[in-house]
């Protein structure tokens, strides 16, 4: 269920998701201020429950990320270009391997989803320091 908010933090909204899991929606109804963290920065609000649960640091999503795109210097071009050619369906189509990337990453989808060029620039900042 963390996966699926952190990569799509707008089924919080949604009836379907919320119905199948009555013990989120009760929460959520007793901390709304938590539900519109979560809506508004989820890359932020997931970090903070990765470290209070022990996992990575929150600069996995760019180190995954870097890496990838050091694999991929083509896509890594193009999205340096324009980096909301990840919410263009006709270019995912076209790159597979991107598209299983952020299905197998969905703390890096939900940022570079959310705030695009602000992800690329952390990652080319994340490169630059390495």
């Amino acid at each position: 269920m963390a996966q699926q908010l952190a990569a799509h933090p707008a089924l919080v909204d949604n009836p379907q998701f919320m119905a199948t899991h009555p013990e989120l929606r009760e929460y959520f109804a007793q901390h709304p201020a938590v539900r519109a963290d979560l809506k508004e920065h989820p890359y932020r609000f997931m970090a903070r429950e990765d470290r209070l649960d022990g996992k990575p640091s929150p600069n996995a999503p760019i180190a995954n990320a870097d890496r990838y795109l050091d694999r991929h210097p083509e896509v890594a071009r193009q999205l340096g270009q324009n980096p909301r050619l990840i919410d263009n369906p006709a270019y995912m189509e076209h790159h597979p391997e991107l598209r299983e990337f952020l299905h197998n990453h969905p703390y890096a989808r939900a940022e570079w989803k959310s705030h695009p060029y602000r992800f690329e620039r952390r990652e080319q900042h994340f490169d630059r320091s390495r």
